[in-house]
């Protein structure tokens, strides 16, 4: 199984969730909140540079998951 595949995966199941956000309260930004740091902090970043590109993980895996719900 190689990365593409596992991340197209991914956002299936993350779409698959936003699809029920009326009986989960899960939004495009709560997922992005949640997934953002997991999906793009390599383990090698100290705490405060992980701290510092919050916001910017938060929205780039946002917009991932609103365009894989499009798709």
């Amino acid at each position: 199984m190689n990365n593409q595949y596992l991340l197209r995966r991914l956002l299936d199941l993350l779409s698959q969730t936003l699809a029920h956000s009326d009986v989960n309260g899960m939004s495009t930004k709560s997922l992005g909140t949640i997934f953002g740091p997991l999906l793009f902090a390599p383990s090698c970043r100290s705490h405060d540079d992980l701290h510092r590109d919050y916001d910017s993980l938060n929205a780039l895996a946002t917009v991932m998951i609103e365009q894989g719900s499009e798709g």
